[in-house]
């Protein structure tokens, strides 16, 4: 309810400038106190004894960063998983928000964001059936939550299995040669990784009204609103352009392909259910464009510069 509400605080956390805040060294290594500053909201030296704990509790492999002596760094995969055994829904609910930067900002495997979705989704069933339940569903609600407990549980198994998978393809000890059947064998391993599905939706269908299905689109509005008031603080500075991913990608910034990319990108937002809003100092609704929607609009540019494009 406190995301629902905005009263947990985010750090302004974007590709741009996530190196302001987590050190990272040439393989790939962050820093884990700065990580902790980052999802708990504070200072270095209040994190050092929840850091020593981490360590001393959850089996993860680190290093000294950089060789300061007293400062572990961790691969992406181990950092969530130590990261994921703070306690607090604020600190959870924040690292959800992080993830996808991180994993990107440590060239991680995306799969691994949901290790962090996992944990929330249970969360979020849990606090949920709280608040369905009746009193004498007792037992009935234990016994789903410790069953939807046991498939989360082996579905970070599965991902954890991945990771390990990965770190042995990019050893270069195990492969020292990239020739033709390594690279097929990984682009197999990969292909049977994307046919793994994993759902919490339930197949049952109720013609009633669905308290489920409401509290998901009002938590759907609130968080568009909450959204748009962080723009709005921020200045703007969440917002992204067409000029500044055509810049970005190297392109020419031309009208016509940039009024195309405008067309695409309006009929990307219809595709996910967004509606027109209103941009930092506009006066009239438009279709805002925020860092979530950067590989798409990416992907947008990139069709309509395309070699043989030709725009009339």
């Amino acid at each position: 309810m406190d995301e629902y509400l905005g009263n947990i605080t985010y750090e302004n956390i974007t590709r741009e400038n996530v190196h302001l805040y987590i050190r990272k060294d040439k393989n790939n290594y962050a820093c884990l106190l700065d990580c902790l500053c980052l999802v708990l909201l504070r200072e270095p030296h209040e994190c050092f004894h929840v850091q020593s704990i981490l360590l001393e509790k959850i089996p993860v492999e680190y290093k000294d960063f950089e060789d300061e002596i007293g400062v572990p760094a961790l691969q992406c995969s181990d950092l969530l998983d130590a990261l994921n055994q703070l306690p607090g829904r604020e600190v959870l609910l924040r690292l959800y928000r992080y993830t996808d930067v991180i994993i990107h900002y440590l060239n991680g495997n995306p799969l691994l964001a949901n290790k962090v979705k996992l944990k929330v989704d249970v969360r979020n069933d849990e606090i949920d059936s709280l608040i369905s339940r009746k009193r004498n569903q007792n037992d009935d609600f234990n016994t789903k939550f410790r069953k939807l407990e046991y498939i989360c549980n082996a579905q970070v198994k599965m991902l954890n299995a991945i990771a390990e998978v990965e770190r042995t393809f990019n050893n270069r000890d195990n492969f020292e040669v990239r020739n033709d059947n390594f690279h097929k064998m990984k682009q197999k391993f990969y292909k049977n990784v994307e046919s793994l599905q994993i759902s919490f939706n339930s197949e049952e269908e109720d013609d009633d009204i669905c308290a489920f299905e409401v509290n998901t689109q009002r938590k759907n509005e609130i968080l568009k609103s909450i959204k748009k008031t962080e723009n709005l603080r921020s200045r703007g500075k969440n917002e992204l352009k067409w000029t500044t991913i055509i810049g970005d990608l190297g392109f020419e910034n031309r009208w016509k392909e940039r009024v195309e990319c405008g067309r695409l990108g309006a009929k990307y937002k219809q595709s996910k259910g967004n509606d027109k809003s209103y941009g930092f100092k506009s006066k009239q609704k438009s279709w805002v464009f925020y860092e979530e929607d950067r590989p798409a609009m990416e992907e947008i540019v990139r069709y309509v510069y395309r070699p043989t494009n030709t725009i009339t």
